[in-house]
């Protein structure tokens, strides 16, 4: 009740405490486009006209003074020139534009949202002008309206009164409670390499060699936590438990209902889709998408990257080696893989998407019950491989649901919050070539452009020297057997080692990639995760 008097108190104030005249007594800055420019990159802006009717000031006045009086992402103002006549350069260039045209009434008043940064280009970019949105206006609640669709396009959460509202107490209520891997373990990774913790093995190694921290790595993981493991949620749980915790978990007996089970088998794939073609990824000895020295690369001291980039690169010399590729049809792919454990080379058939090449595989796959209605799905994608796969360490901006249809994954996980600890950035990206004749690998060039989700860090044979931080980073171990899903939520980091099934011989599965609940910008070490405004209503 005190809030609500307080509120009707500043109101009143400023009714009582206007002239007629508009710009004489309103305390609301007045601000040039440019001041207006420098603000969004932290502020949504709201913007008067000069010639704004008493009735416009007074809302926007009133909202300043009440609502976000100490919101830190909205800035109400007047502006230094009239909307049509406003322009975002000095020289008078580049008039103010509406993202849709107003109505006579809304021309009032114009929002700018803040400005999210492109952290995709390292090059210079040109300077883009945003475009305003006109502001609703009228009715008997224009005020509670004018304040919801300012908390809609601001990403804000408060009521008339300044406080937050309900989404917005339920929202720190979900950041608040992230899951984090320290919950169910202290293990760092200086621990998991501690040579003091005795071995069950007679193994001869130096853990100062590449080796001999692989083993000792392979050895050590038995002393990793693991993610929970339930039967089949409800939508109430899977949602409080690990959607909105961003808890990974693996969902046994999952997919026991699903056709793919028992239709999927080798000779079926091959009677199916022997004549597709599809594209296949290869590299050597089953490692996907590590990183190496540039300087491997053949094309290297002929490449020369832009200082402005360079200085950018936090690791300018190393490079994300991206795997050969081939365009075979499936029957020639699945040669291809029986024929890895016989050569360095791998074939590996990833993310290939189900909905674009194979359409008609969907229908034996039913749509998950905790999951239905809830969140959208971007990606439908099939992984088949000889089991001998390893992917390496890096997140995925989507939340994941991966079945395992044959063989298991293991997943060895870091939370979003250690971005910092696995160096997250970008990355310039290699590419291997595959020579067909001698089934060998070539590295013969360096490419112009990054990767923004691999980490420089190997954890099987990690150098803390380079990577102090990672040293302090907490692993979580997810294995997923057949007929069981991974929940793997968006921006967790993984390092995935694949497994063949014992009587296929072959590792199968597909996963659902899904506009996550909660996102981040990214590539960005700092910058934490919020609740998507696709997402609000959950909140």
């Amino acid at each position: 009740m005190s809030n609500i008097v307080s509120f009707l108190t500043r109101v009143l104030f400023i009714l009582l405490h206007r002239h007629t005249g508009f710009g004489s007594t309103t305390t609301l800055p007045v601000l040039s486009p440019q001041d207006i420019l420098s603000l969004l990159d932290t502020s949504c802006v709201i913007a008067l006209d000069p010639a704004a009717s008493q009735d416009t000031m007074i809302s926007l006045q009133s909202l300043s003074e009440t609502a976000f009086h100490s919101e830190q992402r909205v800035t109400i103002c007047v502006l230094s020139c009239s909307i049509p006549s406003c322009t975002w350069s000095r020289d008078h260039g580049h008039h103010f534009q509406w993202a849709s045209p107003p109505t006579s009434t809304e021309q009032h008043a114009i929002l700018f949202l803040r400005k999210v940064k492109d952290r995709t280009c390292l090059l210079p970019q040109p300077e883009v002008y945003p475009k305003g949105l006109p502001l609703p206006h009228g009715g008997r609640d224009s005020l509670s309206s004018l304040l919801g669709f300012i908390n809609e396009k601001c990403q804000t959460y408060r009521t008339l009164e300044g406080g937050l509202n309900l989404e917005g107490r339920q929202r720190l209520a979900v950041l608040n409670n992230l899951f984090t891997v320290a919950e169910v373990s202290d293990l760092d990774m200086e621990q998991v390499y501690n040579v003091n913790i005795p071995l069950n093995s007679t193994f001869k190694y130096d853990v100062a060699s590449t080796d001999g921290k692989e083993f000792l790595f392979k050895h050590r993981k038995r002393l990793l936590p693991v993610c929970d493991r339930i039967p089949v949620p409800s939508q109430e749980d899977f949602v409080e438990k690990y959607l909105k915790r961003s808890k990974p978990v693996i969902i046994e007996g999952a997919l026991a209902d699903w056709p793919a089970m028992q239709t999927w088998t080798y000779d079926y794939l091959l009677k199916e889709y022997g004549s597709l073609r599809v594209h296949v990824k290869l590299a050597p000895n089953g490692v996907f998408e590590g990183c190496e020295k540039a300087q491997h690369f053949e094309n290297f001291k002929n490449f020369t990257v832009p200082p402005s980039v360079r200085s950018q690169l936090k690791f300018p010399d190393l490079v994300v080696v991206r795997p050969a590729t081939a365009d075979v049809t499936f029957a020639e792919f699945l040669q291809m893989m029986q024929e890895s454990s016989e050569s360095r080379a791998s074939a590996y058939l990833e993310y290939s998407s189900i909905p674009q090449y194979m359409p008609d595989m969907e229908s034996d796959l039913n749509e998950f019950p905790f999951i239905k209605g809830l969140l959208t799905r971007k990606h439908l994608n099939l992984w088949l491989g000889d089991g001998n796969t390893l992917g390496k360490l890096h997140f995925d901006p989507f939340d994941n649901l991966l079945g395992q249809i044959k063989g298991r994954k293991e997943f060895i996980v870091f939370e979003p919050q250690s971005s910092a600890a696995l160096y997250e950035g970008h990355i310039q990206e290699a590419l291997l070539d595959f020579n067909k004749t001698s089934k060998t690998f070539q590295r013969r060039k360096v490419l112009d452009s990054t990767s923004m989700v691999m980490s420089p860090v190997d954890i099987l044979r990690p150098d803390f020297k380079t990577f102090p931080m990672f040293s302090k980073a907490k692993p979580l171990n997810c294995t997923v057997g057949k007929g069981d899903v991974l929940f793997l939520p968006a921006f967790w980091w993984h390092e995935v080692q694949s497994y063949p099934s014992k009587k296929t011989g072959i590792n199968l599965a597909v996963n659902f990639w899904y506009e996550p609940f909660l996102k981040k910008e990214f590539p960005c070490a700092t910058c934490k995760l919020d609740i998507n405004s696709f997402y609000r209503h959950l909140v």
